[in-house]
């Protein structure tokens, strides 16, 4: 009885990983208000803020979130002794690169060329341990739980007045577990909500605009499959992500005015991502990199006078240390 609702929660657990996310659409609701503006310049000014926004939401979210959510590890930890969970728990620097439009200035033409660095504790516990499908050929249906902690660097010389902390909770299902003959295989996701980001000037005296992120989150699904040859191991994985927030921007206005405001209370977006780790082990310590690559997203739904910052890809990377017992 035990082992049929262990492999009827994993299945409902699969069957949500791997349900369609419904797509994001496009920023249309804070490219309407910049529409409705008077001039071109402003228009297209507005919408830079606007996709700014939108670039800057992503690649935080990226850096918090990384690849893979256990580094260096492709299956489940599952429990010792079937008693026992087993733990994992690492330390994790990730950095981005994050390039926003031209934004400082209304007549300006120089893109922000930042970078985010995020700093996470990562903490993994097996709760069931799954059953084997052949000999040798185990951790079917098994599942972990996912916990994470970070904080993180933002530039203030580039315009970033705040640097957010993230939690994140989530859970992990093993397809196989790796063994002798066969590699580890699971697949995961995580919820991860970070707190707000400043960026310009909002009494508009050293820059023309400024905009906040407020109520952030990330949902993410990984699949990662992994095996470990002596003491190197490798993990390769693909993910998706959609970010959620509500944005709200002041604008200058060229015509002496009062200041202008664009807010969204939906502002969302989705990217994918493909990743992979190389770790070294000795006993429980794991030494992982991580290099991966996150997707460009849809080009903002309104003019801004420059290419799209919003659909660039980004590379990604991390350093991290793992204990596992």
């Amino acid at each position: 009885m035990g082992n049929r609702s262990a492999v009827l929660s994993a299945a409902a657990i699969a069957v949500g990983l791997f349900a369609i996310a419904t797509p994001a659409g496009a920023q249309e609701r804070f490219a309407s208000q910049c529409a409705a503006l008077a001039t071109a310049d402003v228009r297209n000014y507005c919408a830079r803020v606007g996709e700014a926004a939108e670039v800057a939401q992503a690649r935080i979210g990226m850096a918090f979130t990384g690849g893979n959510p256990v580094p260096g590890s492709g299956s489940t930890l599952g429990r010792r002794l079937r008693k026992i969970p087993r733990v994992s728990v690492d330390a994790r620097a990730t950095t981005i690169g994050a390039d926003l439009p031209p934004t400082s200035r209304i007549g300006s033409d120089t893109e922000v060329d930042a970078r985010v660095t995020t700093f996470n504790v990562d903490a993994a516990v097996g709760v069931v341990n799954g059953f084997s499908l052949l000999p040798t050929v185990g951790g079917f249906a098994s599942v972990d739980l996912l916990a994470s902690y970070g904080f993180s660097s933002l530039p203030d010389d580039k315009g970033f007045d705040d640097s957010p902390n993230s939690w994140g909770l989530g859970a992990r299902v093993g397809l196989l577990r790796e063994s002798f003959t066969v590699p580890g295989v699971s697949v995961s996701a995580m919820y991860r909500g970070f707190g707000d980001v400043d960026f310009g000037d909002p009494t508009l005296t050293n820059r023309d605009a400024a905009f906040r992120l407020s109520d952030q989150s990330v949902f993410s699904l990984r699949g990662t499959v992994g095996k470990r040859f002596l003491t190197l191991g490798a993990t390769a994985g693909v993910g998706y992500d959609r970010y959620s927030s509500e944005v709200a921007a002041i604008l200058r206005d060229p015509a002496g005015g009062d200041p202008l405001r664009v807010s969204d209370p939906d502002f969302d977006s989705d990217r994918t991502t493909v990743f992979g780790n190389v770790s070294w082990s000795m006993l429980i310590v794991h030494l992982v990199g991580e290099l991966g690559w996150q997707s460009g997203g849809d080009v903002f739904p309104a003019p801004t006078g420059f290419e799209s910052q919003a659909d660039q890809k980004a590379w990604y990377g991390s350093l991290a240390v793992r204990v596992a017992i």
